[in-house]
């Protein structure tokens, strides 16, 4: 929070909680992740993993005494992380290591100066590639991009491939009829299958049709777990996987790999 503008970017709401209750603490743990628990520390109310694999250093920094990880809190009102990787130390800003930290923010939203052929200027582009697991979603608005071009969830709720410049759109899922969506949230997991749940409900799912293993760290820069989508510039999502007991690296074109995928498509 910005205490002289009152500007305050959010990471975890709990509003719903009792504001009577001192026992809700935030805890960075020893693999650098965020959580929040209540009840005394007897209830994990929300995590973040870090995307680098940090570990515990004792006493890495001596003015103060502090063990590794440990964040900063600069004067510019930066939050960074920092931590010893490799047996290098880093320090980075806290949502270029985890994955749309922030849900939302009190400041209002401006579209950015770009032009409006552009996804930066509909969607709220998080980078050209999306892992695995419940930590690496997609709620309605963000979305995967690159140049032209972005995968993700429209503000209706709707899975999309869409090329921003020409604005022809495939549809995967059409969300539409499905009421509110803040709760709706696109998901690959680790058996490559694409899902979209609202809540906890399965709204949508595509299985693939090859075996695919889950694989940690199979990207280095950045840090992936396999499966994991790639949207190419070409407008071409492609799944990267390992399969079975391959060491292989492979990567398909979604419609290779999957059956039925797309509703509609205006083009």
């Amino acid at each position: 929070k910005n205490c002289v503008t009152n500007e305050t970017r959010v990471a975890f709401d709990g509003t719903h909680l009792s504001k009577t209750d001192s026992t809700i603490f935030f805890l960075l743990d020893d693999d650098a992740s965020f959580q929040v628990f209540g009840d005394g520390g007897k209830t994990l109310l929300w995590k973040k993993k870090c995307l680098r694999p940090a570990t515990l250093h004792p006493q890495c920094l001596h003015r103060p005494l502090l063990d590794c990880p440990y964040l900063h809190l600069h004067k510019s009102g930066d939050v960074v992380l920092n931590y010893i990787d490799d047996h290098k130390w880093n320090a980075k800003l806290i949502q270029d290591v985890f994955f749309d930290l922030f849900t939302f923010s009190t400041k209002p939203v401006v579209k950015p100066h770009k032009p409006e052929d552009t996804c930066e200027y509909s969607h709220e582009c998080l980078t050209d590639r999306i892992s695995n697991g419940a930590d690496f979603h997609l709620r309605p608005g963000k979305a995967i991009c690159n140049e032209h071009f972005m995968f993700g969830l429209s503000t209706r709720g709707s899975l999309e491939l869409k090329n921003c410049k020409t604005n022809v759109t495939k549809t995967f899922f059409d969300g539409t009829s499905y009421g509110k969506t803040d709760l709706t949230y696109f998901v690959l997991l680790e058996d490559a299958s694409l899902n979209i749940y609202n809540d906890m409900n399965l709204l949508w799912q595509r299985n693939c049709t090859k075996d695919v293993s889950f694989t940690p760290e199979c990207l280095a820069d950045p840090l992936l777990n396999c499966p994991y989508l790639h949207l190419r510039k070409s407008g071409d999502v492609v799944l990267t996987f390992q399969a079975g007991n391959n060491a292989g690296w492979t990567e398909r074109s979604l419609d290779r790999v999957y059956q039925d995928l797309f509703q509609a498509d205006n083009s």
